[in-house]
């Protein structure tokens, strides 16, 4: 399958691959895909592609090239794909696609098309990260607690200071 999406951003499958991903202005995509899955991957490959995490990952190669002595380097390598994965998430589940479908096709691509195993690989993998910000509501949690915490600290202050 070749066709061309918004922004000329070409749309691949192949054999190859068992997850997809984007490379330039292409998105690869497994031949094993579903066609129900087919639009989410290619929404969520696209995002990465207008956020500009392309771009963001070949700056990092070259400071990770210059950098290759500091063990810090990795850590940051893997926080930042992580923030763009959780950047993606949120808007692929603002625009109204069902998280719970979503969040399937997460483990369906980060544990394979292996039916059954001993093991799965969900415990060392930021997909069980993911799933957890997936699950959280951002804007709710957190603004409240701040404007509580305000007063409650002022009280502690006070009594202190008696």
């Amino acid at each position: 399958m070749h066709a061309v999406f918004e922004n000329q951003i070409h749309v691949l499958q192949s054999n190859e691959v068992s997850v997809p991903f984007i490379y330039q202005n292409s998105i690869i995509l497994p031949k094993s895909i579903f066609s129900e899955e087919e639009s989410m991957v290619i929404n969520h490959e696209a995002l990465h592609h207008k956020y500009g995490h392309h771009i963001d990952n070949y700056l990092f190669s070259i400071f990770q090239a210059l950098f290759w002595v500091n063990p810090i380097i990795l850590l940051l390598k893997r926080a930042l794909s992580l923030n763009h994965e959780y950047q993606v998430d949120k808007q692929i589940v603002s625009v109204g696609v069902d998280p719970i479908v979503y969040k399937l096709t997460l483990v369906k691509f980060s544990v394979g098309s292996r039916n059954f195993s001993l093991v799965n690989r969900l415990s060392n993998s930021n997909i069980k990260n993911r799933i957890i910000m997936i699950n959280k509501n951002y804007i709710q949690k957190g603004k409240w607690k701040l404007f509580l915490s305000i007063p409650i600290m002022g009280i502690v202050v006070a009594l202190l200071c008696m």
